[in-house]
């Protein structure tokens, strides 16, 4: 679909489910010109890796799993975008190649904006780039049970996330005397 037949963006906070663009302010959306509400197809390709990135999308309703490459055919999940974020995070970063794949896997409409739209947008609106900025630390720092397997080992209570950095609990191997 071309960017010329989406919806007009509606200007109107409540008229999103997205959470990203309901907190930007009047004139913040406002900038957000050429933005329009799309459909998105199950098995629809937004991100392709070392693909230069040419439109961001706010997903409104349905889900787009965002796929790593490790290896030659060797694909895994790393993470999910509902109605709280975006495609495009590398143009939020400076850079405008997907660093990942990203797949609809759910159907549903999200907003879609050209990525020198969205550049334009965040130059004008500085507070906009760093809500972006936040998403994005959190979406590339969550865990599915909310950190708390990197912070404990099994068994022990857990301790408060902000009294050390969150690392990968290492089992070693019970000490052998001679």
């Amino acid at each position: 679909m071309s960017l010329s037949r989406q919806r007009k963006f509606d200007l109107n906070p409540v008229a999103t489910r997205n959470r990203l663009l309901a907190q930007l302010s009047r004139s913040e959306r406002k900038a957000l010109v050429g933005m329009g509400k799309v459909p998105l197809e199950a098995r629809q390709v937004l991100e392709v890796p070392g693909a230069p990135i040419s439109v961001v999308y706010f997903v409104e309703t349905g889900l787009v799993s965002v796929v790593g490459t490790t290896r030659p055919n060797h694909r895994i999940e790393v993470g999910m975008i509902g109605f709280e974020g975006m495609t495009g995070t590398a143009i939020v970063l400076g850079d405008d190649l997907s660093a990942n794949e990203a797949i609809v896997q759910s159907s549903g409409e999200a907003f879609r904006i050209s990525a020198s739209d969205l550049r334009v947008a965040m130059l004008q609106h500085p507070r906009m780039a760093i809500l972006f900025g936040h998403y994005i630390h959190v979406f590339m720092t969550r865990q599915p049970d909310g950190g708390r397997q990197w912070t404990r080992p099994a068994g022990r209570a857990p301790r408060p996330l902000d009294s050390h950095v969150a690392r990968p609990y290492r089992r070693r191997s019970p000490r052998r005397h001679p």
